[in-house]
């Protein structure tokens, strides 16, 4: 079922305004929106173990031909993404989006190598699956709510059927990972806070 973005402003919208598959996670968290989105950007694979196995595991055949461990532990996730064909598509004080084209449904993925977020919003070349990530802050009183939403738009027909079988299995295990990754940033800022009352 396809889905169409209202008038929020969310960077995530000049990007994806039109989805055939979609997946939103949420978690409120007792920090200023600020200190949020650079707890995102810092997040490191060994703050979210889970995920970090995941990608390890999609990534072992590479890890076997090069002999070295595929994921930096103290590197960022968001570097990681990158390295691996992800593109920055947009940033502000509330909101941080990634995306990436490929054939992602393919044993061998075929990724579609892109620049910026100019090509990644005009590119239309049918066989190809259009995805997209933001993290985004959402203020509320003393704490705010961060959510993290993934848009794929399939450029048609013959992409988004190939799409849907993949998307099954990597909605559930990408939904372990977001709140993975949600919680991770929830401990950390709560770390942070604690640390801060100490010193007064």
């Amino acid at each position: 079922m396809e889905g169409i973005a209202t008038t929020s402003g969310q960077l995530l919208d000049r990007q994806v305004p039109r989805w055939q598959f979609r997946e939103v996670h949420s978690r409120r968290i007792d920090a200023p929106s600020h200190r949020v989105i650079e707890l995102v950007l810092n997040l490191r694979p060994r703050d979210v173990p889970f995920s970090t196995a995941l990608l390890a595991l999609r990534l072992a055949p590479v890890a076997l031909v090069e002999r070295k461990w595929p994921i930096p532990p103290d590197r960022p996730w968001i570097e990681i993404l990158l390295s691996l064909g992800f593109v920055e598509l947009g940033r502000s004080d509330h909101e941080v989006v990634f995306g990436a084209i490929g054939r992602f449904w393919r044993v061998r993925e075929q990724m579609e190598p892109i620049s910026d977020s100019e090509e990644f919003e005009s590119f239309d070349e049918p066989g190809f699956a259009k995805g997209a990530m933001s993290f985004r802050v959402v203020e509320g009183g003393r704490s705010v709510t961060l959510i993290t939403e993934t848009r794929v738009w399939a450029t048609d027909d013959r992409a988004r059927r190939a799409f849907r079988p993949y998307w099954i299995p990597v909605r559930a295990l990408g939904g372990l990972m977001r709140r993975e990754m949600l919680a991770a940033v929830a401990r950390s800022a709560r770390d942070i806070g604690r640390g801060s009352g100490s010193s007064n």
